[in-house]
Formats: structure tokens, sequence, C-alpha cells
């Protein structure tokens, strides 16, 4: 009797055992098929890259998601889906274009014996503060060896306006060039206005931004270039010049001016500028360069301005500047 006793306390002991607490469900998952009226956008599922580009299909956990889609050219967008179990989820995500302004390259030749110069240097400088702004004109001036052959400016970077004289065979001064392609008389205000409106109404296919850092006693540059579109554009005869400028400099020159704008410095690397043969894709490039600062320059009028441009047409398709 007390042997069955004691085997049925240890059933009662033994068998009372609980089951182990069972793991937690794993959460659901559900696909989503992402558009956009944008293709080839990144996706992001909940701040994290997915890998995928629109449209697609991504794998989602059932419940409240976070999509977002970011594409050069375009504001990135988030937004919140309610994915759920057991079907195929499609959202359309729709995407605004970043506006690109054109921003028209203003190139003068000038000189300071040059007479008619004195007007058309106070009249670039007049349409740039007054009519455009810098967000819409930027000015380089290159000095030139003529009339005057010791003008200081000229001295002072001679390889560089050389180069520019050379590229467009000026022959006198004052020369206007607009974006490179358009030759208005120079002393002429309406033309060279009617020139530059003329850029303007031009829709780019990519912008340019530049920024300048004083980094001791160099200038460290850096400049983005972001192409929308690369459809027709000859990469293999385009360039990217960099030239830092400087304006407001006092001078009393034969002509009779007491002041000289926005006059090139210096061309980085140098005056044949950096090839873009190397683009091959839409999107972003980064080009960096970096140059020791003259004691000469007043550092706060320094100034840089950047273009891209084909050097068989000579045409400027985009003009950026820290100005």
């Amino acid at each position: 009797m007390k042997k069955i006793l004691s085997l049925i306390i240890l059933l009662m002991v033994f068998g009372c055992e609980t089951n182990p607490p069972s793991s937690p469900e794993q959460t659901s998952i559900a696909q989503v098929f992402i558009s956009s009226n944008v293709d080839g956008a990144t996706i992001y599922l909940n701040n994290v890259n997915t890998g995928k580009v629109t449209p697609d299909t991504i794998s989602a956990p059932v419940g409240t998601n976070n999509i977002k889609l970011e594409k050069d050219g375009y504001f990135e967008v988030s937004q919140s889906v309610n994915v759920i179990a057991g079907v195929v989820n499609s959202v359309t995500v729709t995407m605004t274009a970043r506006e690109i302004d054109k921003v028209v390259l203003l190139e003068d030749f000038s000189n300071e014996s040059c007479g008619p110069c004195v007007a058309s240097n106070l009249f670039i400088e007049s349409i740039k503060n007054y009519r455009y702004g810098s967000a819409k004109l930027v000015a380089i001036k290159y000095a030139t060896n003529f009339p005057g052959r010791n003008d200081p400016f000229y001295l002072a970077n001679k390889a560089g306006s050389d180069s520019r004289i050379s590229y467009y065979s000026v022959l006198f001064t004052p020369t206007i060039k607009i974006d490179g392609s358009e030759n208005p008389i120079s002393t002429d205000s309406t033309s060279v206005i009617s020139a530059v409106d003329k850029r303007l109404a031009i829709e780019p296919e990519m912008d340019v931004h530049v920024d300048a850092t004083v980094n001791g006693s160099n200038l460290d540059v850096e400049v983005l270039v972001n192409f929308m579109s690369i459809e027709g554009f000859d990469t293999g005869n385009s360039v990217l010049q960099i030239v830092v400028t400087e304006t407001d400099i006092p001078h009393n020159a034969p002509n009779g001016e007491d002041m000289v704008y926005d006059v090139a410095r210096v061309m980085l690397p140098n005056y044949d500028g950096t090839s873009l043969s190397g683009v091959s894709s839409e999107g972003e490039y980064k080009f960096t360069q970096s140059v020791a600062i003259d004691p000469a320059w007043n550092i706060s009028n320094v100034h840089v301005v950047a273009f891209v441009q084909n050097n068989s047409t000579k045409e400027v398709f985009q003009t950026g500047s820290n100005h």
C-alpha cells in the first residue's frame, strides 16, 4: 500500500510540470508593389534601403510602415502605408522634381587702356547686380594685352587670359561672350541683354553647386555637378572649368576706371579644365581643387565660378558660383 501511495505522489509531482512558454509569434510579412511617377527612385522601408528602385515589389511587415523614395533631381518623399496580410499591397508615391534655374555666364575681355571698356564694364556691373542678380548672371573678366600691353591683371594671370583669348579668337576689346555661344555687340546694352535673356529661357539639364573654404593658406574648392539627363550630352568634348575671381579691386587705370570687377585670378586645375568624359549616367559628380591664396588677393572679395562647357561648340550649359 505504501508503495502504491508513493507512486501516486511521484506521478502527481512530475505529471504537473507546465509546458514551456511559447515563443512570440513571428511578424507576418506581405508583399508591397511600389510604383511612382518617377522610375529608378531608390526605395526605403522604415528608413532602410531595400536595394530596389521603382517600380518594384518589396517585402514588408504587416501593419503600418513608412515608404521613402529618393532620386537625384527630385525632392525626397515619404508615405505611410498600412500593409495587409494575404494580398499583394500596392502603393503609388508621387515625386516632385527639383526646379533648376539656368545661370548664364558672361565672359568679358577688357583692358585698362581700352576707352570703350569703361562704359561696358559699368553696364555689366549694373545688369549683374540690379537686373538679374548673381542667381541668374555670373560674370568673369579676362584682362587682355591689347591695346595696352602691361595691364597688371593680364600679367598676373597671363596663361589663363591667353588661353581664353585664343579659345574664342578675341581680336579686340571690349568683347563679350554669353554662355560661350552668343556674341552680342559689347557696346550695345540691348544686344547684351537680349543674349542673356535668350540663354535664360533654356531649361538646363544639370545643376552646378560651388563651395569654397579657406583652409590655412589654401582655398579649397568643391564643385557638385548634378546631371538630370545626359541624353545627347557630348561627354568627350565637355569640360568643367573652375575660375577663381576677385571683385571690387581699386585700380587707377589709364582709361579712367578706378575699380575692377570679377577679374579672373586663376583657373583650376589649369586653363584646360577638367574633362567630363567620365560622366556615364545621370546623378551627382563631385570635383575638388585646392589653390594657394595669393597674398595680393583680398580674400573677402574672392569668389569661385564653375561652368560646364563644350569645347567643340563653345556652348556653356550651366554655371554655378559661391558669390
